[in-house]
């Protein structure tokens, strides 16, 4: 890593540091802010009531989501610089996409830049940018073995083990400190029938515990229930979030030592700092609250699953929207709604590989099966069996993989029952999901249909990745825990309208659709080009 250089000068009273030649960690920040008409500029608690659900809501066509990509610095650039994350502005994001940033997984290097306050680094249009993925040793060498163990947790294999959980209520400098007291707080996060750690505890059914701190920390300090009290020499005013976040920080450390020593961090911000409702880093340990949010399941479990690695559920064009899941809105209730995730995030979690499975529809159902389909059994997640018991085919979540595309289609049973019997909507029916990314990595994703044996039976996906194939998702039934459904797989373009193209597979002059036909169930699943050969060859396929 190179060795920053920096100088301090100040302007308006404010702090400026001066940087050439430094490198950070990228970090992802999600944002979620009240919405606009209600938001009380104290920072206190805003409500809206729903009648529908019987839940405090923010309102869904207001409410307002920013993400904004931060600066991380190695301990010892932070202890030179006095702060250890800071947001990065003049660096346009797209920019930083297209580049292939990774939240947790990638640095940027940037050849002159400017911190202001403990906020922002500036970065002008004069500075050369570049962006580099980590290695696992690398990741290993900045965030020290325990934390390296997380992130491999949250990056690279099933979110699993336990969690070492520290909860921090943060009081300002006047005193102000959050509603929810150190006992309220123990309870909504540890204690409760229905918490933070209950839920991830049922909905992974086991395999993610997630434990109050108990014992002596780094600096010989004890911690008792998880909860501690930190006091900062600063006072909430509007939009200081952020110095909020570095002195807490900065204070927590100095108290208990290495913050990476615990798994995951809730800090709990006093009210006055503006309308947000909550935000965290993606695939690092810290959430952030806003006073009553604290005591919100909803929003724990939603920003706790930033920190494991997931991305919005959104319905419509509202990045929030996909009520069917704890990564869409959140709830200003703090025992409700008892739900997990949607299906797309359940397959990215990895706690259902037993009884999950990815198919592409063009390869595997169409050319391998005489009728263009296949029928599949759908459990809820509150059904899992780990695949015990002959239940390897009663699927949790079924993967629609696309090659040629960025993204998948995944479906689920939304089942009302156990861990999500407080499912807000979508109860008992068949959910279809978009997710970008892969499915293994962070990417937003959108419901884009649901059905049920009442109104809406089926949805058809068309030009299936980019082809001239639609696959349609059917309903078949609902009995009990099992939602059958029927997947076909049609050209879009009929038979007397299309011909065989000049396929020669592999360049080879005798691989042509004769050659297919010889053996069709075998070679009409193959692909050329990106294609398959049921595009190639349709009529001698049967795929039109």
């Amino acid at each position: 890593m190179p060795t920053p250089s920096f100088s301090t000068s100040t302007l308006r009273g404010r702090r400026q540091l001066h940087l050439s030649k430094t490198e950070c960690t990228l970090f992802l920040k999600d944002i979620q802010y009240l919405p606009i008409e209600e938001a009380d500029s104290s920072g206190g608690e805003v409500k809206h009531h729903d009648h529908d659900h019987d839940h405090q809501k923010t309102d869904f066509h207001s409410s307002r989501t920013e993400e904004k990509w931060s600066c991380e610095f190695s301990p010892a650039q932070a202890k030179n610089l006095g702060v250890d994350t800071v947001e990065i502005e003049g660096i346009d994001e797209k920019f930083l996409q297209s580049h292939g940033a990774k939240s947790g997984r990638s640095t940027l290097f940037i050849s002159e830049g400017t911190i202001e306050g403990t906020e922002k680094i500036i970065v002008p249009s004069t500075a050369s940018v570049e962006v580099h993925e980590l290695s696992k040793d690398e990741i290993n060498d900045r965030r020290g073995q325990r934390q390296r163990r997380q992130q491999q947790h949250r990056n690279l294999a099933t979110p699993s083990g336990r969690l070492r959980t520290l909860v921090v209520r943060v009081i300002a400098k006047d005193g102000t400190e959050p509603t929810a007291s150190i006992q309220k707080m123990r309870a909504d996060v540890f204690e409760d029938k229905l918490c933070l750690k209950s839920q991830y505890d049922a909905c992974s059914h086991g395999q993610l515990k997630i434990e109050p701190y108990q014992g002596k920390t780094q600096t010989g300090r004890s911690i008792s229930g998880g909860v501690v009290d930190v006091k900062i020499n600063s006072n909430p005013v509007n939009g200081n979030k952020q110095t909020f976040e570095t002195n807490a920080k900065a204070k927590a450390a100095e108290l208990y030592g290495d913050l990476t020593q615990f798994d995951l961090i809730l800090f709990c911000i006093p009210p006055g700092t503006g309308d947000w409702l909550a935000y965290a880093y993606v695939n690092r340990l810290d959430s952030y609250y806003n006073d009553n949010w604290c005591s919100s399941i909803s929003t724990q479990v939603h920003e706790v699953g930033h920190n494991l690695g997931l991305a919005h559920s959104g319905e419509g064009f509202i990045t929030y929207g996909d009520q069917s899941g704890m990564m869409g809105y959140s709830y200003d209730v703090d025992d409700a709604p008892k739900m997990c995730f949607n299906a797309a995030k359940s397959y990215e979690l990895g706690w259902y590989t037993k009884q999950s499975k990815s198919v592409d529809p063009l390869t595997q159902i169409l050319a391998k099966n005489w009728a263009n389909s296949k029928s599949f059994v759908m459990n809820g997640v509150d059904d899992y069996q780990f695949g015990r018991n002959g239940s390897t085919n009663n699927l949790i979540s079924l993967r629609l993989k696309q090659q040629n595309s960025a993204d998948d289609y995944y479906i689920g049973f939304n089942r009302k029952a156990g861990m999500n019997s407080g499912t807000v909507e979508d109860a008992n029916k068949v959910t279809i999901i978009r997710k970008t990314g892969g499915p293994n990595e962070y990417g937003q994703s959108w419901k884009v249909s649901k059905l049920s044996t009442n109104d809406n039976t089926s949805y058809t996906i068309k030009n299936f990745d980019n082809s001239s194939f639609n696959v349609n998702v059917k309903l078949v039934s609902i009995a009990g825990r099992d939602a059958k459904i029927k997947i076909n797989v049609t050209n879009s373009v009929s038979c007397s309208k299309v011909k065989n193209r000049n396929l020669t597979y592999k360049n080879k002059k005798s691989k042509t659709c004769n050659w297919v036909s010889k053996k069709k169930r075998r070679r009409c699943s193959k692909t050329w080009r990106n294609e398959n050969l049921s595009e190639w060859c349709p009529k001698t396929c049967g795929s039109c």
